[in-house]
């Protein structure tokens, strides 16, 4: 009796390691095992795809290349255990006579009717589902082509953009397009974004008090002290007599307040054209001198906006041994009072 028992034991430990094997080799190194054809989600599954399912199993899109649908497909084993997402090892078709395009698993529409859609997986089994390709204003019945500009190349709509200049504030607009409209799992679309400025142009003036600062030395003489004269009057006849004053500054050795801040630009251009060259170059006398002007008779700032014009052939040679220094210092004055 205990022979026969020992007999049993050992038939039945055999027995427990012949069913074990198998879930011992399935559990070895993954790439030890060689596998059916099929995408990385089969594999980690643990099984063999017994059927696929292609989702959306009903969908309705407009006809005339205007309607786009994607699929997606997903794998089952025998037991009804999810394997995964196969999308990109599934191969997806229309019925005959629908026409359109696939790109991928991307479906983009023509002929108007309910057309059978298939997903075949590279295991070889397939799923089908129903698709509704519907007439549209543009593309009734299926029988012609859309008009022109119903869909872009790319077959994704196109945002219109209203018209420039609607008498609004100025705004931005923005209109975007995808190409393409619908993209399958892990695949890539291109946005494009155009940035439009739009309504109409909105003009603010400030008041501005600009003095002139005219070089007149000795190497002034002749053309260039007539070429800087016309610049200068040129600028004066461009100020709002209303809203803008002038003054101005001549120097050479030292430096002349010819005319304080105006709105009389006949007064300025008078004054301009008295100037006469002789002398050293005095950078700094002219700009201190127009600072003063600026800074003791300016309007009220904000709004008014000061500023300062320097028209000069060359480089200050006065204060002697110092002119650059100077004539940065007076400068740096100008800039400390907000002067333009």
């Amino acid at each position: 009796m205990l022979y026969a028992w020992k007999l049993f034991s050992i038939f039945v430990v055999l027995a427990l390691l012949f069913l074990l094997a198998p879930a011992t080799v399935l559990l070895g190194p993954l790439e030890d095992v060689a596998l059916p054809g099929g995408s990385a989600a089969v594999l980690a599954g643990g099984g063999d795809v017994d059927y696929i399912i292609i989702s959306p199993d009903n969908a309705s899109i407009d006809g005339g290349g205007a309607g786009i649908q994607a699929y997606s497909a997903e794998a089952f084993d025998a037991q009804g255990i999810s394997l995964g997402d196969v999308t990109q090892n599934t191969t997806f078709t229309i019925q005959s006579g629908a026409g359109g395009s696939w790109e991928g698993c991307t479906y983009t529409s023509e002929h108007v009717g309910d057309w059978l859609v298939t997903g075949t997986h590279t295991s070889g089994k397939t799923d089908t589902a129903i698709l509704w390709v519907l007439e549209t204003p543009e593309y009734p019945g299926g029988e012609s082509a859309p008009p022109e500009g119903g869909a872009s190349s790319s077959g994704a709509p196109t945002e219109s953009m209203p018209p420039v200049g609607s008498g609004e504030p100025p705004y931005l607009e923005v209109a975007k397009t995808v190409s393409p409209e619908t993209i399958c799992l892990n695949n890539k679309a291109t946005v494009t974004l155009n940035v439009t400025g739009a309504g109409s142009p909105v003009e603010e003036h400030f008041p501005i008090d600009v003095m002139l600062i005219i070089d007149r030395s000795s190497s002034m003489s002749g053309t260039k002290l007539t070429a800087a004269k016309a610049a200068a009057k040129t600028f004066v006849g461009l100020l709002n007599s209303t809203s803008d004053r002038s003054g101005l500054v001549s120097y050479s050795t030292t430096a002349t307040l010819n005319h304080n801040l105006t709105f009389n630009k006949s007064a300025i251009n008078s004054s301009i054209d008295s100037l006469t060259a002789s002398g050293n170059t005095n950078i700094s006398a002219g700009i201190s001198t127009a600072n003063t002007e600026l800074i003791g008779h300016g309007r009220v700032r904000p709004p008014t906006i000061y500023a300062e014009i320097l028209l000069s052939d060359g480089q200050a040679n006065l204060p002697s041994g110092n002119a650059i220094n100077a004539t940065l210092a007076k400068a740096q004055e100008a800039a400390n009072n907000t002067i333009v």
